[in-house]
């Protein structure tokens, strides 16, 4: 090791909390700060979110999946 580097043992704990602490400041910056929040990106959540988006309302749109499209994807 190099003088002046330091080296520290971290552990999967610390960098979960640290990422949901990134997420979470996220979350209360861009999402609670919102004017409307849709739940869903299917068809209909899209289109209402857009729509809310081009009237200037400050708009979030929340997913469960990791996709959008909600129901169109299920057969």
């Amino acid at each position: 090791m190099a003088q002046g580097e330091i080296m520290t043992n971290i552990s999967e704990i610390h960098i979960t909390k640290t990422i949901m602490n990134e997420f979470l400041d996220d979350f209360i910056e861009n999402i609670l700060d919102s004017d409307i929040v849709i739940v869903g990106s299917g068809p209909c959540g899209v289109a209402a979110a857009k729509y809310a988006a081009e009237l200037g309302h400050k708009t979030v749109m929340i997913e469960r999946n990791i996709y959008g499209g909600g129901g169109m994807w299920q057969g």
